[in-house]
């Protein structure tokens, strides 16, 4: 029974939860696993009173059981934060969110400075926290948390962050990373390289941030296996300029790569399929890729680019002197390029070639490749 957890789930009736405390008080001294929610709304001091009470009492007597915290309030969870050093043994997880859902800031900046005033050597909470690997903060002062925030940055393994902040330096055993960036760029206060040798999973959102400060012009990581790229409002032009950079640095062997793009696209065609393919070509590695527009996620969105401009990428015969993918002409030519997998690297002809595609087939790049899509509201042409 010593991996049992409790969960339990408050959704505000802060009332009714006498029965909650008998229960905690019989569970004896197996590790729990709590989700508290509170919603308080603005104003309704009686309420977040009694969300402060139960939360000090959660904390006070049950801090050394808890295995999981997933936390979100929206009143200032000032008890969490008195909590001394090395407290919480058990956990392992702790999502904390400070707001709630995607509604605006429900703690006045205020309020948390004047809290954060109070620490001024940090908050050691999760400080002596020897299990914690994976953390989740979301928080819209989410620069000064963590500048307060004391964390045992070496021992975690994933860190889903909305800004791009100097203790990254310090989470040398991160192997997921995730980055959620609106309206503003990385939040260092002196941008340098970061190298996180051994990140394989990276997954990066931005909407309407500067050139520049996507994450990725400052990131290295040679062990990469898995990127996801959303990107809203960047010109496709920075794009290509910042993965082909974090690949001369990293020079990593890619299996995975999504791309899903509302970006500012260039009405050339021949620019928009040169980018495609030479962030294609920077990637030979890659058994596993997605190039699709916002428009998938919303059918109210219409398609940023054309289909056709994807299609053509990936058909290009050369880029910078090495073949990307066979030429094809008509999708019948689909076929060798699914199949490819199956094709000798020193093969002399391939029945399933045609004429012009046989040099094609000598190519390795091509040989990892296992599956292909091809559709879009846009794709048109002789091979629709």
């Amino acid at each position: 029974m010593n991996n049992f957890a409790y969960p339990l789930a408050l959704l505000g009736d802060i009332d009714a939860v006498v029965w909650v405390k008998q229960w905690l008080a019989r569970s004896q001294a197996l590790p729990l696993q709590l989700h508290l929610y509170f919603r308080v709304e603005d104003g309704d001091e009686a309420l977040t009173n009694k969300a402060i009470q139960f939360m000090g009492y959660i904390f006070k007597e049950f801090h050394h059981r808890i295995r999981v915290l997933d936390l979100t309030v929206s009143v200032t969870p000032e008890i969490f934060f008195q909590l001394p050093h090395s407290s919480l043994r058990l956990l392992e997880k702790a999502p904390i969110g400070m707001g709630w859902d995607k509604s605006p800031p429900w703690i006045p900046c205020g309020i948390l400075s004047g809290l954060l005033d109070r620490f001024p050597r940090g908050i050691e909470v999760l400080v002596g926290a020897p299990r914690l690997q994976c953390l989740h903060i979301s928080d819209p002062n989410m620069v000064t948390m963590l500048d307060t925030l004391l964390l045992p940055a070496e021992q975690l393994t994933s860190l889903p962050l909305d800004v791009y902040v100097d203790i990254l330096r310090h989470c040398k055993n991160l192997s997921s990373i995730g980055f959620h960036l609106e309206g503003r760029g990385p939040r260092s206060r002196s941008p340098q390289l970061l190298k996180l040798e051994e990140l394989t999973a990276l997954n990066i959102y931005c909407a309407n941030v500067d050139r520049g400060a996507t994450s990725l012009p400052f990131l290295t990581a040679p062990l990469l296996e898995d990127m996801v790229l959303r990107w809203r409002g960047q010109d496709i032009i920075d794009l290509r300029a910042d993965m082909v950079g974090f690949q001369n640095r990293s020079q990593t062997d890619l299996s995975s790569l999504t791309l899903i793009l509302d970006c500012k696209f260039h009405e050339d065609d021949l620019v928009i399929n040169e980018v495609f393919a030479t962030i294609l070509a920077a990637f030979p590695s890659v058994t596993s890729s997605r190039i699709r527009d916002r428009s998938e996620e919303s059918a109210d969105e219409g398609a940023p680019y054309d289909v056709n401009s994807l299609v053509q990428a990936m058909i290009t015969t050369k880029v910078h002197g090495s073949i990307l993918l066979p030429k094809l002409t008509y999708p019948s030519s689909l076929t060798s390029m699914i199949l490819s997998r199956w094709w000798p690297v020193e093969s002399e002809s391939l029945d399933i070639i045609g004429e012009g595609e046989q040099a094609a087939g000598k190519n390795n790049v091509v040989q990892r490749l296992k599956k292909v899509g091809v559709y879009g509201p846009l794709f048109r042409g002789r091979g629709h």
